[in-house]
């Protein structure tokens, strides 16, 4: 389990009280992403263009400043909190296109956290705490509450039991940048091998905040053991009105590491269907480091009509609450069976390659993406990449792909190709 803390400690200021176990430290981080990408299917401000399409070059350029305040008491308290201030100018703000890639949608989550002072069709201003949470720690047991990371699972492309946070492989920004989960976690270790964590999770309903009802929330528990080089964990809950059962095991073979996790879900209205992915990670003496790894998706749009309606209405209309427990806390794909692989291989000390490709064998598509990526100095990091999807057969992208195919592709999207520029800098 990610417990969300802070790892840029570069630059960072640690200001101690008088007593010798407080501590208080402030950091952050300016990060700016360039994104150029020219599309087929661009609908805009008025979501009947999704019949009628049209090409358009988009770019944006996000600006973001990441303040992180963490003040800690001994071991037994931590409170932390990212806030971040986003400004993006574009020249296709306010469309669809905009709001899908750089608004997450905060549908019944329990606060919003998130505020808009500004958004025209040229610029977007946001403010927005990232994460925010107090941690208590008393002997063998911890407490987490508020706005957190709380992730399952050993997957590395996907990660079916990670539930709470599912996120494609095909996000830019990675899963750290994933918006967190509020929440109330309990950690309790039996030993230094086996611990039990609880999460509740409550959501709203209707996305009104006076709609709180335990029938609305999500609550797991989960239980991970590690026996020599074996790590062991199985999980249970309810999910989005879902019961969910599953497993997970990862464990060193011939010098690598082989991983698997499976999750079975029961919906309370619907089919039964389960997610599943297997991979096994090896790092050659030359310095390459080589993955490969299988996902089934037993929910796939192209096989569940129920789930692909409620995808494309979420996607025009915005998303209510009679599509919300098809399409939450799950991986939403297309078709059932992909195939990943990933590469990365150290050119110098401060020069990184890294390649991963995805293949569709029911959408005959493939996305295949490489980046470079440049550690100039202790507190920057550069990096450049693109982003290429090709169809071996006739596909649509976009609504209208999702309207008028059966056997479309997820990477249509990516057929222009995508290119991006980021710049991080810690202080």
């Amino acid at each position: 389990i990610s417990e969300g803390g802070n790892d840029e400690k570069n630059g960072e200021r640690e200001i101690p009280a008088e007593e010798s176990d407080f501590s208080f430290k402030i950091g952050g981080m300016y990060k700016n992403l360039f994104m150029y990408q020219r599309t087929d299917s661009y609908i805009g401000y008025n979501p009947m263009r999704a019949l009628l399409p049209r090409k358009r070059d988009l770019v944006s350029d996000m600006n973001r400043i990441r303040v992180t305040p963490e003040m800690k008491y001994s071991d037994i308290l931590l409170i932390h909190a990212d806030v971040d201030n986003e400004v993006i100018p574009g020249n296709y703000n306010k469309s669809y296109e905009f709001d899908s890639f750089w608004r997450d949608s905060t549908y019944n989550d329990l606060f919003k956290l998130s505020w808009e002072p500004a958004y025209s069709r040229k610029l977007y201003y946001r403010t927005k705490i990232h994460k925010a949470y107090a941690k208590l720690s008393v002997s063998d047991l911890s407490l987490t509450l508020g706005r957190q990371q709380i992730r399952f699972g050993s997957g590395k492309l996907w990660n079916p039991l990670d539930i709470l946070n599912p996120i494609t492989p095909t996000f830019i920004e990675g899963p750290e940048e994933q918006k967190g989960t509020d929440a109330a976690k309990v950690d309790y270790y039996f030993s230094d091998s086996a611990v039990l964590t609880v999460v509740y999770d409550q959501k709203r309903r209707d996305n009104d905040i006076k709609k709180l009802n335990p029938k609305y929330a999500n609550y797991i528990g989960r239980f991970k053991m590690t026996f020599s080089e074996t790590d062991i964990a199985v999980l249970g809950g309810m999910i989005s009105q879902k019961y969910a059962g599953g497993a997970d095991i990862a464990t060193n073979f011939m010098d690598g590491m082989l991983r698997g996790s499976l999750i079975y879900f029961w919906p309370e209205k619907g089919p039964q269907f389960f997610q599943a992915s297997t991979g096994f990670e090896y790092s050659f003496r030359m310095g390459l480091n080589f993955l490969v790894e299988y996902f089934y998706n037993g929910s796939a749009m192209n096989g569940r009509r129920d789930v692909k309606n409620a995808f494309i209405e979420s996607q025009i209309f915005g998303i209510y609450q009679h599509d919300y427990f098809k399409l939450a806390n799950q991986f939403l794909t297309y078709n059932r069976h992909y195939l990943g692989l990933a590469l990365g291989y150290d050119f110098m000390p401060l020069l990184r390659g890294e390649f991963f490709s995805i293949y569709d064998p029911q959408g005959k598509g493939l996305f295949v993406s490489p980046t470079l990526r440049f550690n100039m100095l202790d507190n920057l990091d550069i990096s450049a990449g693109m982003m290429m999807g090709f169809t071996f057969k006739k596909s649509s992208s976009g609504i209208a792909g999702l309207l008028f195919s059966n056997h479309d592709t997820d990477f249509s999207m990516f057929k222009n190709y995508l290119y991006t520029v980021q710049a991080s800098f810690h202080f």
